[in-house]
C-alpha cells in the first residue's frame, strides 16, 4: 500500500500546533496508514503529541485507540492548565526572564536581577508534563517501530540538539545511547521552552557519556569531552516547522513520502508604534518570519521539483485554497472531495492562541479536524491515484463532518479571541 514509508514533520505553535498535528496522525490511522509512519520530527507544540503518540504507538490498532490513547490524555492535559498551572508560570516566566535578560546586560553588576532569577520555570512545566502525561516514561520507552524526533536548540553552541528513540545529542558535542535515564518530559520541554514564555531548561551532562561522530555518522573511539552544562531553548529557534530531520533522513538516502504540518504562528501587520523595548519583540518576530518563509519555500520546491514526494499543509489555509489549487501536477478540482471548514471559519481557526493553557472544546474540535481535512485533501489533490487506492482499502474510515457549524465556531471563537488573547 501507497506511501511505504511517512515521515511527518510537525511544527511548533503551542496547543494550537499539539491538536492540529492531532487531527493530522488521527487522520493518518484512519486511512489506514498508521504503521506506515516511520519517522515524525517535531517541535515545540508538536512534541507533545508526537512524543505521547511515539509512547503509544504499539498499541493504536484504530482510531478509536488513537483517541483513548493520545487525543483524550492531550485534551485533559489541555484542562488541566488554565490559570492555577501554565498562566501562573507565565507570569513567572516573564518576570524571571526579564531579571534574566537585565542582569545579564549588566554584567558583573546585573548579579541582583540574576539572584532573583534562579528559580526555573521550565523545570515546573517538565514535572507537570511527567506527572499528568507522560507518567515518568524514557526516551527508551518510545516505540521502535517509528522513529520519534524531539528538537530542542543548544543556546551554548547555536546547534540542533535532538531526542529520539536512540540517541541524544548534537553534532558539537556528541551523542549519548543512555535512553533509559532520560524522561521524555525533559526533552519535550527543551523542545518546547519558548523564548519570553519558559526560561532554558539546564541540562546536567556530567553523568552521560556522549560521543563525537564523523563525517560519515559513525562513531568515535574515544568519548567526546562535553561541557559540564548545555542551556536548551524551544526547537523552533533554529528549526520551526521542524523538517530538518526529515531532510538529513533524505539526504542520507531515505526514499519515503513526506507530510509537513505547518501551524506556526502567523505574521500579524499593525499600525501601532514601536519603542525601544517593543521593537526589540517585534525584530525578532520579523526574523522568525522570515526563517519560516524561507523553509516553507525550500520544501514547496523540494515537491513541486520532485526532488522529495509529499504534501504540505498550512494551518491559515482553508481546504478549498488546496482543492481549487491550479498545478499542472495536481488532479481538477472536481476530483478532489468536498471536505472542510468555509474560509471564513479556517480565518478564525488561524487565529486561535498559541500559548499553552486552558482550550476551549470548540477550539479542540476545531484544530484536530481542520488538521484531519488538511491531509486528506492534500493527498486527494497531489496523489489522486494512490489516494483512490487507500480509500478502496479495508482499513479506510471515511471522514466525518462535525456536528458543529461554521457560524457557531466563529461565534465562539471570536470570544476565545477577545478572552485569551495570542500569548506567544
Amino acid at each position: 500500500m501507497f506511501p511505504k514509508d511517512i515521515m511527518c514533520a510537525l511544527s511548533g505553535g503551542g496547543f494550537r500546533a499539539t491538536f492540529l498535528h492531532a487531527g493530522v496522525l488521527r487522520r493518518l490511522v484512519a486511512m489506514g496508514l498508521k504503521d506506515n509512519i516511520k519517522v515524525i520530527s517535531s517541535v515545540s507544540g508538536g512534541s507533545i503529541t508526537s512524543a505521547l503518540f511515539g509512547l503509544q504507538f504499539d498499541h493504536i490498532a484504530s482510531v478509536a485507540d488513537f483517541d483513548r490513547l493520545v487525543l483524550s490524555p492531550l485534551v485533559d492535559f489541555s484542562k488541566r492548565n488554565p490559570r492555577n498551572a501554565i498562566l501562573s508560570l507565565k507570569f513567572e516566566s516573564l518576570i524571571q526572564s526579564t531579571l534574566s535578560g537585565i542582569g545579564s546586560l549588566l554584567g558583573p553588576l546585573g548579579l541582583p536581577f540574576s539572584i532573583f532569577a534562579t528559580k526555573q520555570n521550565s523545570e515546573h512545566f517538565m514535572h507537570h508534563l511527567d506527572k499528568h502525561l507522560f507518567e515518568g516514561k524514557t526516551l527508551g520507552d518510545l516505540s521502535k517501530n517509528v522513529r520519534v524526533v524531539l528538537n530542542a536548540t543548544n543556546l551554548n553552541n547555536g546547534a540542533r540538539f535532538r531526542f529520539d528513540n536512540t540517541d541524544f545529542g548534537d553534532y558539537k558535542i556528541g551523542y549519548s545511547y543512555e535512553l533509559d535515564h532520560l524522561p521524555v518530559s525533559f526533552a519535550v520541554t527543551a523542545s518546547a521552552c519558548f523564548p519570553g514564555l519558559f526560561a532554558p531548561i539546564k541540562m546536567d551532562i556530567r553523568n552521560y557519556k556522549f560521543i563525537k561522530r564523523d563525517q560519515y555518522k559513525n562513531d568515535a573511539t574515544s568519548p567526546s569531552t562535553a561541557p559540564d552544562f548545555i542551556n536548551l531553548s524551544d526547537g523552533g529557534i533554529y528549526d520551526n516547522l521542524g523538517y530538518f530531520s526529515i531532510e538529513a533522513e533524505i539526504k542520507r538516502g531515505a526514499c519515503g513520502f513526506v507530510v509537513i504540518s505547518d501551524a506556526a504562528n502567523r505574521f500579524n501587520t499593525n499600525n501601532r508604534n514601536y519603542g525601544f523595548f517593543s521593537s526589540i519583540f517585534r525584530i525578532k518576530d520579523i526574523l522568525m518570519e522570515q526563517i519560516s518563509n524561507r523553509d516553507r519555500k525550500k520544501i514547496v520546491d523540494n515537491l513541486l521539483d520532485d526532488t522529495w514526494t509529499g504534501i504540505y499543509f498550512k494551518l491559515e489555509n482553508s481546504c478549498r485554497w488546496y482543492r481549487e489549487l491550479k498545478h499542472n501536477k495536481c488532479v481538477p478540482a472536481d476530483l478532489v472531495p468536498v471536505m472542510g471548514w468555509t474560509d471564513s471559519t479556517v480565518r478564525s481557526i488561524a487565529q486561535i492562541r498559541t500559548d499553552l493553557n486552558f482550550f476551549t472544546d470548540i477550539e479542540i474540535k476545531s484544530l484536530v479536524n481542520h488538521g484531519e481535512t488538511l491531509v486528506e485533501t492534500t493527498f486527494a489533490k497531489w496523489h489522486n491515484a494512490d489516494y483512490r487506492k487507500i480509500q478502496q482499502s479495508s482499513a479506510y474510515i471515511p471522514i466525518t463532518t462535525p456536528e458543529t457549524t461554521d457560524k457557531e465556531i466563529v461565534d465562539v471563537l471570536k470570544h476565545s479571541h477577545k478572552r485569551f488573547g495570542n500569548i506567544l
